[in-house]
């Protein structure tokens, strides 16, 4: 075993100019486009006006929502260009030729495109940009706010720190409130979302005739997460629960899964002892060709997220019986209210243990978002569970929407404490971004939220 001393020559080497050699000349740009996407994002930094290269003023009312997955980088901007109203997505680059370079002229995803953002000015006349798209440069905009610097830029901070411009009504009216009253908000908000969530498992409950099978397909689609959820149900369609649990063991149900969903894995030189099973079992049960093709979205997924990993958990979870794990639940005694929901996740979590995926257990967070969403709702449907178990919904992870609405009502600089330990406060914030944010186009002017608060 070697003693620190081996490890100087490691971090102790002497600087060296980057740049010593002779005619090598420091490059001129130095940053990302993700420091770009955090000064159009926080109206701290964000330039007041641009002027675009024909002349026009383009001031900002609403920067858009930053998008985190493919496309324009914030979608449903608002700007003013000489002063009329234009509503659209916005795109940044570092350079006025990166649109092109990009091949964003030929992607539909870019054509709700109003403006274009870069660091360096476009030429007095651009001709690579489409006739309605805008083009604004920040690096002279930049240039006149004293102390600025892209280097100052905590890219770990955004998009979830940065409070969207302009200030909140909402958050206005709860500047003064006391915790008990925030939270009274929130939980009134809470069961307004549980209780449209059982009204819709309601009106599915009288569509199918069958409890049992409205739980089955909405854990499938849970299962899916948000990318893969209407796929995971129409699989679950495909092939009902009576079907799956027909097959004694969990290499039938898995490849059954698998195969109506076209995601058997390829058989190369490679394939593994557990791949050519379920090719085998699939093939035995005639459930080796899909009957419809699914379109799955498995780009950028987390292995644990793909839906292979998620159907293994489907194959262990209804093992028994159509509808004994429904019928289980619904049996739990509720003296308990927290014993109650340990007892539900229990039973998410407790799967077979022989001959089994390792992938097929399911994690907490993922059957708490079950818990909250699915189990509880669909119970109080059929009248078997009572509401006071909503008080004490386990707490779920946050997502861009729950982090954006809990800035507007409580500041960047709250605590999360007040919410995050209880579903049915994360469950709030949810209603109000889906009731009041999502649909508003008046940038708050006229939400009746705020003005209720206000009351």
């Amino acid at each position: 075993m070697f003693g620190f001393s081996a490890l100087t020559p490691l971090f102790h080497q002497p600087i060296r100019p980057l740049f010593a050699a002779e005619g090598v000349t420091p490059p001129q740009w130095r940053w990302t486009e993700r420091h770009l996407q955090c000064v159009w994002a926080d109206s701290a930094l964000r330039p007041a006006q641009f002027t675009t290269p024909a002349g026009a003023k383009i001031t900002v009312s609403d920067p858009g929502k930053w998008n985190l997955v493919a496309g324009p980088d914030f979608l449903g901007a608002i700007i003013k260009k000489d002063g009329k109203t234009l509503r659209g997505d916005v795109e940044i680059h570092i350079r006025p030729g990166d649109w092109k370079a990009h091949r964003h002229e030929t992607d539909p995803l870019y054509a709700n495109v109003i403006l274009h953002v870069t660091w360096f000015p476009d030429s007095d006349a651009p001709t690579h940009l489409p006739q309605h798209i805008n083009a604004v440069a920040l690096r002279d905009a930049l240039a006149q706010k004293r102390g600025f610097s892209l280097d100052s830029i905590d890219l770990a901070a955004y998009p979830f720190a940065v409070l969207p411009d302009p200030p909140r009504p909402c958050g206005d009216a709860l500047a003064n409130a006391t915790s008990a009253e925030k939270t009274a908000v929130l939980k009134k908000a809470g069961m307004s979302r549980i209780r449209r969530k059982a009204a819709r498992m309601t009106e599915r409950v009288i569509e199918t005739n069958d409890p049992a099978r409205v739980f089955y397909e909405e854990v499938f689609s849970a299962l899916g997460y948000k990318h893969n959820s209407a796929q995971m149900r129409q699989l679950a369609e495909l092939l009902p629960e009576a079907r799956v649990c027909a097959f004694s063991n969990f290499t039938d149900r898995y490849s059954a899964l698998l195969g109506f969903g076209g995601l058997l894995p390829k058989l190369g030189k490679n394939a593994t002892a557990e791949m050519r099973a379920l090719w085998e079992a699939a093939w035995k049960n005639a459930c080796a060709a899909p009957p419809e093709k699914i379109a799955w979205h498995t780009g950028a997924t987390r292995p644990l997220n793909h839906p292979r990993a998620r159907l293994a958990v489907a194959a262990a979870l209804f093992s028994d019986e159509p509808g004994a794990l429904f019928a289980r639940i619904s049996k739990l005694p509720q003296g308990d209210p927290r014993k109650w929901i340990e007892m539900v996740r229990q039973a998410f979590r407790t799967v077979e243990t022989e001959q089994h995926s390792p992938h097929s257990v399911l994690g907490e967070e993922r059957a708490n978002t079950i818990i909250t969403n699915i189990v509880v709702p669909l119970l109080l449907a059929t009248g078997a569970l009572g509401e006071n178990i909503c008080e004490h919904l386990p707490a779920e992870s946050m997502n861009e929407q729950t982090r954006v609405m809990s800035h507007r009502l409580f500041g960047r600089d709250h605590n999360p404490a007040l919410y995050r330990t209880n579903g049915l406060l994360t469950q709030g914030l949810l209603e109000i971004w889906n009731l009041f944010c999502l649909p508003d186009k008046s940038l708050c002017a006229a939400c009746p939220f705020a003005a209720a608060l206000k009351m």
